[in-house]
């Protein structure tokens, strides 16, 4: 079993490096730049004390500076992949600071340091903000005293002193740039999954939230779903043709036929509306800062109608699914002989042929379980409730990048580790599957 199973981790190594590549290369297909729109958004706060020139040349700079930081300046499809990965490696996360002259020496100083830190190092090059012309170059810490103690860096002070409100004084403020940007590696192998900006935030401080409330209706809709559609099509199967297993194939298949978002609009007005049992969207009370078991109650009074609709919605087709699977293992010689040998129904209904109908129902079960992270689009979407359906179709519409990126990682590992875990399974259910072989 060792070795099947490093065989198959291989593989999913080379599958999602495949897979990856792919929806990395498709996604670069979309019309977004940040890099464009951070250069814009900075030049317009600038756009006051510069002639339209400068604002051209300002713009310039300022783009290839967020190229660089974002690792976006070079076309090259491959080399973007692997800097994404972490395995190549990208201009330094800072290639030219603004900062403003203060009263206090010691601090300029110290903010000067700490961006020659961040692009490794001497030399940098000190620009004039106004009209972006290069003061001069520093190559050492003593030139940068020097450039700290000098008669128009001392008169800018001086000025500070006559002003309420330097914000915004470009005649007092310094652009520090690097003239050797550093490369360093970083991307998703060294935990750097990207920011969002419509979130304001690391895209890994943002998912589990929405990961766990995905993960929590989907529990809820799993044990349901199994609980009702497993005793339901043994039944049916048993019962085969019988108007019991005419009328749950009729209600099943219109079920099945019926789009899951009417299914969903049906349930809100007749649950909400009409009788107003449950909410219609979200998932606490607005205002209501419950807590202890008050909160949970509040909690699962949401959670509950959304449940409900994921649970109808999935009855027909499993429902259909055991059935079939028991109506094929009713018919196996093994099963005639035990009832030959006299054995109960029960025993041969539940021991017998049940286990021999489990083996095509492992991958529902275990697809099912794993699923429940994954989130659902539609419903979410229609309750308003936060899970990680609802966060993709966001970050898709507001061309969140980093962010749909991160979650295709987390749906491609789903997707290959409960392929892995579903065929572990088959060995366990049928004694006649050998994973070791």
């Amino acid at each position: 079993m060792a070795r099947y199973i490093a065989r198959r981790l291989l593989y999913m190594i080379l599958v999602f490096f495949l897979l990856t590549f792919v929806l990395f290369s498709l996604y670069q297909l979309m019309p977004a730049n940040r890099a464009y729109t951070d250069a814009d958004a900075e030049i317009k706060q600038l756009r006051g004390g510069l002639t339209p020139a400068q604002q051209e040349i300002r713009k310039d700079e300022l783009y290839l500076k967020y190229q660089r930081l974002y690792g976006t300046d070079t076309q090259n499809v491959v080399v973007l992949y692997l800097r994404w990965l972490g395995l190549s490696s990208k201009y330094t996360t800072q290639s030219s600071s603004q900062f403003q002259i203060i009263r206090d020496n010691a601090e300029n100083r110290a903010t000067c340091l700490k961006f020659v830190q961040q692009v490794g190092g001497f030399p940098v090059v000190v620009k004039r903000a106004h009209d972006l012309s290069a003061y001069k170059t520093l190559a050492n810490e003593q030139e940068l005293d020097a450039f700290i103690a000098s008669d128009e860096f001392q008169a800018a002070q001086e000025e500070l002193k006559t002003l309420r409100d330097p914000n915004g004084r470009l005649d007092i403020t310094f652009i520090l740039e690097a003239v050797n940007c550093k490369r360093v590696p970083s991307g998703i192998f060294e935990g750097d999954f990207g920011y969002s900006y419509d979130h304001g935030k690391p895209v890994v401080e943002v998912v589990p939230a929405h990961m766990r409330n995905s993960f929590l209706i989907g529990l809820f809709t799993e044990i349901a779903v199994l609980a009702i559609t497993i005793p339901l099509g043994i039944k049916c199967a048993v019962k085969k043709g019988s108007r019991f297993d005419r009328f749950t194939q009729i209600f099943t298949l219109i079920g099945f036929s019926t789009p899951s978002f009417i299914i969903y609009i049906i349930f809100i007005v007749f649950f909400c509306s009409i009788l107003g049992w449950f909410p219609v969207s979200g998932m606490l009370t607005p205002g209501a800062n419950y807590t202890g078991f008050r909160y949970v109650l509040d909690l699962l009074w949401h959670v509950a109608l959304p449940t409900i609709c994921l649970t109808f919605g999935s009855l027909a087709s499993i429902t259909r699914i055991t059935r079939a699977s028991m109506i094929d293992a009713l018919n196996l010689d093994c099963i005639r002989t035990a009832r030959a040998k006299g054995l109960s129904e029960k025993v041969v209904i539940y021991s017998h042929a049940w286990r021999n109908a489990l083996v095509p129902m492992v991958a529902i079960i275990v697809g099912g379980f794993f699923g429940t992270i994954s989130g659902a689009m539609i419903l979410e979407q229609m309750f308003g409730f936060k899970g990680m359906g609802l966060l993709f179709l966001t970050a898709v519409r507001r061309a969140d990048y980093d962010m749909i990126m991160f979650l295709e990682v987390i749906y491609t590992f789903i997707g290959l580790f409960s392929n892995l875990v579903i065929d572990l399974c088959y060995g366990i259910v049928d004694p006649r599957v050998r994973i070791s072989k």
